[in-house]
């Protein structure tokens, strides 16, 4: 089961070591996702990753930096639409329905959300009963990673539903640095 994190969209003081916790207890990738963000700042929080994880981190802004640091991937969304050209890394990108799954075939993977009630946004409700979400899993041409409210608890639903993976924002984010490392331990040992 893939596991991906995403990062809040406010940098907390402690991000670069939540990032190489989530990296070294196994995720494959981490999502940086900071709208907004100007090139140089996104230079400067790159830089304050050791290099050894850059290859699990995947941009969702500032998609050109991909290449000059050596990120692992890039997140398509409508602030950046298309990977930068020659890129060869992970492509991702969120889907909200069937169709927009089953027209991401040239995806690496895709997000699909809302799963379950989110966690990190406020009246965002799960949009897709089980049966609904086995049907896409089957017919869908690229890996499908659930997407919001997404637990250590709820995650045998993504699999009994055959989903590729789980993604997680607010249930490790939203957290104190020690409450963090004991939801990583509880979502690694679920998989």
């Amino acid at each position: 089961m893939l596991l991906v994190a995403i990062t809040p969209e406010i940098t907390l003081p402690d991000e670069p070591r939540r990032i190489a916790m989530l990296l070294d207890a196994g995720f494959d990738a981490i999502h940086i996702r900071k709208p907004g963000i100007s090139d140089d700042d996104m230079r400067r929080y790159l830089e304050k990753l050791p290099p050894r994880l850059l290859p699990g981190i995947t941009l969702g802004d500032c998609l050109h930096l991909a290449q000059e640091y050596d990120a692992g991937g890039v997140h398509l969304n409508s602030r950046c639409p298309s990977a930068p050209e020659s890129f060869k890394g992970r492509v991702s990108r969120s889907c909200h329905c069937r169709e927009e799954v089953m027209e991401a075939a040239a995806m690496s993977y895709v997000f699909l959300s809302p799963i379950f009630d989110s966690i990190s946004k406020q009246g965002y409700k799960a949009a897709f009963p089980l049966q609904q979400l086995r049907m896409i899993a089957l017919e869908a041409p690229v890996a499908v990673v659930g997407l919001g409210g997404v637990t250590a608890r709820n995650m045998p639903l993504l699999r009994e539903a055959g989903l590729s993976g789980a993604a997680f924002l607010g249930y490790l984010f939203a957290t104190d640095i020690e409450q963090m490392k004991q939801r990583i331990k509880l979502i690694t040992n679920n998989i």
